[in-house]
This record gives C-alpha cells, structure tokens and sequence, in this order.
C-alpha cells in the first residue's frame, strides 16, 4: 500500500495525543506531517498551507479543546477548500460540528487503547479512494518528478 501523506490537525494541549497518533501512523506506513515538520526561518503559514495541500488526507484530531481551537477550524475549512479528503478522528465521545459534520468519524477511547483497532493502513486508502466530491490536487507518487 503506498505511503500516504496524512497531515495531522490537533490542539496544541492535546500534543501528547498528537504524538501518538503520529507514531501510529508511521507504524501503519503513513507518512505523517504536522507542526513538527516545520522549518525555522521560513513563514509557518505557507509552509501549513502547502504541507495540507499536498497532503493526501487531512486528519483532524477531535477533542473537547480543539473543537473550539483557531487553527484546527481554520485548517480543517482549508482542507475542505483545497479538496483534500478529510477522516475526523475523535478522542472519546465527541460527534464532528460544521465542515466536517456529515463524514463519518473514526472514534478512538481517550486512552488511545483501540487506536491500533480503529485507524489501519485500509481506513485510510478507503478514504483516499473514495473521492466523492472534487478529486484531490495530488496525484499518489513518491517522489515529485514522478
């Protein structure tokens, strides 16, 4: 399976939850980006802008304190804006609002403890795959030139 770019949206207090959620990823074969992938002495809101452009699926982590975050908004309506498929993953019992009500949302324990369980490698190619309103501005390759 090829090694999906997954931009991953969260609330800085839930940091500890975000890094998880990374290793998973990368576990599972994904290629992960967030704010760690940022590079000093460049403008962090293109390098952001860019990294969920091209990023092959938006997945924003869902938890009481990044439904009311800025930036998780901001950047969740850029994703939807830029056509990039978006899977919601939510901490505990928290339902999806706005933009991204009607998707169906991967919902995880707040211990993480089903993690493995709810969010596989199928999850996220089932998303990438099923383009249902205007195709996503990447096409799957490894490297630029290809």
């Amino acid at each position: 399976m090829h090694p999906y770019r997954v931009f991953v949206s969260y609330f800085h207090n839930d940091g500890t939850i975000a890094a998880r959620v990374v290793g998973h990823l990368r576990k599972i074969g994904m290629k992960p980006i967030w704010d760690e992938n940022l590079r000093g002495g460049e403008d962090y809101r293109v390098q952001l802008e860019m990294d969920i452009t091209f990023a092959h699926v938006f997945l924003p982590i869902l938890t009481p304190e990044s439904s009311v975050s800025l930036w998780v908004n901001q950047e969740i309506g850029y994703a939807k804006g830029k056509s990039v498929p978006v899977l919601p993953l939510a901490i505990g019992e928290l339902p999806p609002e706005g933009f991204i009500d009607p998707l169906q949302t991967v919902g995880v324990n707040e211990d993480l403890s089903n993690l493995e369980q709810m969010l596989k490698p199928e999850t996220v190619h089932r998303v990438v795959s099923s383009q249902e309103t205007a195709p996503a501005v990447f096409e799957c390759a490894e490297l630029p030139h290809d």
